[in-house]
């Protein structure tokens, strides 16, 4: 193992963390929203309300099989760790730069935060990001919008 592939393996530190069921197809990394039910998520779009960073990527088969038979075991394979708070690797969408207030994009990507009191902050940037679909990892630090 590399040193850059054992730091980004053990840079992974939650301090609050939930567990919740994904609505929609989700990426380990993405910045997720609350979904329409208790106990949901779905990703968060462009500067919407961020709940946190989902640990666990779900894809829409797994969903549409829970979806058709509720009662078996299906919905084990849908359920997420969501980091609430601690530092939470995350997906990148463009170039990010260390210590730079962030926000989520269109695909729950993070961006940098425009500052200017509309953004819904999920965190601060805890490593440079080189690019879309990069890896980097965030101090998840909610901050709502103010305007």
């Amino acid at each position: 193992m590399t040193v850059e592939a054992s730091r980004s393996k053990n840079m992974k530190k939650s301090i609050l963390e939930l567990s919740a069921l994904a609505e929609e197809a989700v990426l380990d990394g993405q910045i997720v929203k609350v979904g329409s039910s208790e106990g949901t998520i779905v990703p968060c779009g462009v500067n919407e309300n961020p709940l946190g960073i989902c640990q666990r990527t779900v894809n829409a088969a797994k969903i549409a099989g829970y979806l058709a038979d509720p009662q078996t075991e299906g919905a084990t394979e849908i359920r997420c760790v969501v980091c609430v708070m601690g530092i939470a690797p995350v997906l990148a969408g463009g170039e990010v730069a260390m210590n730079a207030w962030v926000r989520s994009d269109a695909n729950g990507r993070i961006v940098t935060a425009t500052g200017d009191g509309t953004d819904n902050i999920i965190g601060i940037c805890y490593d440079a990001a080189s690019g879309d679909g990069k890896n980097t990892h965030i101090l998840v630090h909610r901050i709502p919008a103010t305007d």
